[in-house]
């Protein structure tokens, strides 16, 4: 089976009715479904770019908008802050606040 024949998930499918509603694919004249397999594998690129770059910066996979595990902190709390070579540049400290109320 080659990529071409691979199925359509149910996000490309939706993603087609999207591009096809909004005329999207005129400008390059592409079809839909082809875009949209463009857009999944895009997706698919950039989410095991990030896994790659956790696992590099040595942290483990965690989800997204909630505070750091103990894993990814050191001794004092702190999360290490590298920059794009991997240098310690400094221990950043964590603050943990409750989101805000709910305005009545």
């Amino acid at each position: 089976m080659g990529e071409e024949d691979k199925p359509i998930s149910d996000f490309e499918h939706e993603l087609m009715v999207l591009i096809n509603s909004r005329c999207m694919e005129n400008e390059s004249d592409t079809p839909d479904f082809l875009l949209a397999r463009f857009i999944q594998e895009c997706l698919d690129s950039f989410n095991a770019a990030v896994k790659a770059r956790d696992k590099w910066h040595g942290i483990t996979q965690r989800a997204w908008n909630r505070p750091a595990t103990t894993q990814e902190r050191d001794i004092a709390g702190n999360i290490p802050v590298r920059d794009e070579f991997g240098n310690l540049l400094s221990r950043m400290p964590v603050e943990v606040t409750a989101p805000p109320k709910a305005q009545e």
